[in-house]
């Protein structure tokens, strides 16, 4: 089936009149705006045909739709269709395609536009969103909700495999080096533990892109990856975005610590406890750099 009619078929199980579409991009998903005739615009995103657990994309939908209910944090609203489901899903000759309609964010991201003001306002979405984490639920083992999403010990143990399966690449010294990194944040994750007031479902890749300024107000987008994890490693994905942006880290990173703590307390006493998770989240870049990046620029060359 054609992406045009393929979108077509997805949007005609909505009560949109004669709705107008703007490709967006393809990066992982397809995303689409998508203006009503009443002016009204929404974010369409078509599944890549390799997603198929449409449990998992439900999960995401129902979390983020508790979250905007609670009205503290602006986050993009799942939007129900004519069968009033989150997930629309369309047969193909290729198989199920899954797709879900939330409400337009409009603004530009937070990437050059750190201002004291933007940065505390940041602080506070986070926060938001781990106090709304709290309220939910807290992740049990087996309960199948987003578990196949980890940002924890799981995914920490994990990189042992690719990183065998790369070690020519990698070389033999900085494998026994990654593995020493890997055994010590396993043991810090150990003594942090998991808890209701530091652990629950987090957003997953809260880097700069994924916060939207609009006007004086942030919100906050892009939720595909909310799994399980440590707050901590929420912050630590933002922290390790921030340090490589130019301009003043100090300052920045006091705004956004001052904006969490005016919603609550922070998940860790002081910044030497944020040093495992910023580790973990370097970890999980090297794996994305090994096991996609590199893979997909080498086949790009053949």
């Amino acid at each position: 089936m054609q992406q045009e009619r393929l979108v077509a078929h997805i949007l005609a199980q909505y009560p949109l009149a004669q709705p107008q579409i703007t490709h967006l991009g393809t990066l992982w998903n397809t995303t689409y705006r998508v203006a009503a005739e009443d002016g009204t615009r929404y974010n369409l995103r078509v599944c890549n045909p390799r997603f198929q657990d449409c449990q998992d994309l439900h999960d995401e939908l129902v979390f983020l739709d508790f979250v905007a209910k609670r009205g503290q944090v602006q986050v993009p609203q799942p939007v129900l269709n004519r069968h009033k489901e989150f997930v629309t899903v369309v047969p193909t000759p290729d198989g199920d395609r899954l797709s879900c309609l939330f409400t337009w964010i409009e603004g530009q991201e937070a990437r050059g536009r750190l201002s004291h003001s933007v940065l505390y306002q940041m602080g506070q979405s986070v926060a938001f969103l781990h106090e709304a984490a709290k309220a939910y639920a807290f992740p049990s083992e087996g309960d199948g909700f987003r578990e196949s999403y980890c940002y924890d010990d799981k995914l920490v143990r994990s990189h042992r495999e690719w990183i065998a399966e790369r070690a020519d690449e990698i070389g033999s010294e900085r494998v026994s080096l990654l593995y020493k990194v890997i055994d010590d944040v396993l043991a810090a994750l150990t003594v942090t533990g998991k808890h209701w007031d530091n652990y629950g479902f987090i957003h997953g890749d809260l880097h700069l892109g994924n916060f939207i300024v609009q006007g004086e107000q942030v919100c906050v987008i892009d939720f595909d990856q909310l799994g399980r994890g440590h707050f901590c490693y929420d912050i630590a994905t933002l922290m390790v975005d921030l340090l490589d942006e130019p301009g003043d880290f100090d300052a920045r990173w006091n705004s956004f610590q001052a904006g969490y703590q005016a919603v609550t307390a922070q998940p860790f006493p002081d910044a030497q406890s944020l040093v495992p998770f910023v580790t973990a989240v370097k970890l999980a870049f090297l794996d994305w750099y090994y096991n996609s990046m590199l893979t997909r620029t080498m086949q790009a060359q053949k």
